[in-house]
């Protein structure tokens, strides 16, 4: 397996059913990568179909985290993070409410438990919750909460694609082109 860029690293849970033990492991590798070595070793020895039931490799990421305020953790309803907002080595996670929650741990961090496929990352300094975007026109998305962001460059294309536009001149024409049109 080849090392990959910090961004492309994989976290990897480990529960010990017996004993409960919880061990989390930071590796090098991307994911896609690691669960396909992960299924060629099941299939190497000869797991099979009824043994590969006991064997899940599961994406989990939970309805509510519990994020630290004070001397304890509130809990926060995932679907009620409208944004994080990156400050050095902190993070603002951003309600929906207008609370804004501040954690001692990068950005990055903070993202890695939340589910990739409703956060996506627009700025360098910006992770949004797609669910909570209200307009996006050019390179600016506003919130329902009326907060404005810049998408940065190199997200741009990332993200025009994680919207249907309907009424897009632009998707028009390119239609128009695939069509032959």
């Amino acid at each position: 397996m080849k090392e990959t860029e910090s961004s492309e690293r994989c976290k990897v849970i480990i529960v010990n059913e017996g004993s409960g033990e919880v061990m989390a492991v930071n590796l090098p590798y991307r994911q896609d990568t690691l669960l396909k070595v992960l299924r060629d070793s099941l299939k190497h020895y000869n797991i099979t179909a009824d043994t590969a039931n006991e064997v899940q490799l599961t994406e989990k990421y939970s309805e509510h985290v519990f994020v630290r305020k004070g001397y304890g953790h509130k809990k926060v309803a995932v679907r009620d993070i409208a944004y994080l907002e990156a400050d050095r080595n902190y993070c603002r996670i951003h309600l929906f409410g207008g609370e804004c929650l501040n954690v001692s741990m990068p950005m990055v961090e903070v993202y890695e438990y939340l589910s990739p496929d409703v956060f996506k990352r627009i700025h360098r300094s910006f992770i949004v919750n797609l669910e909570h975007i209200d307009t996006y026109i050019g390179n600016m998305i506003t919130l329902k909460c009326g907060k404005e962001i810049t998408i940065g460059r190199e997200y741009r294309e990332t993200i025009r694609n994680e919207f249907v536009c309907i009424g897009s001149r632009k998707r028009i024409r390119m239609k128009n082109k695939l069509l032959g049109g």
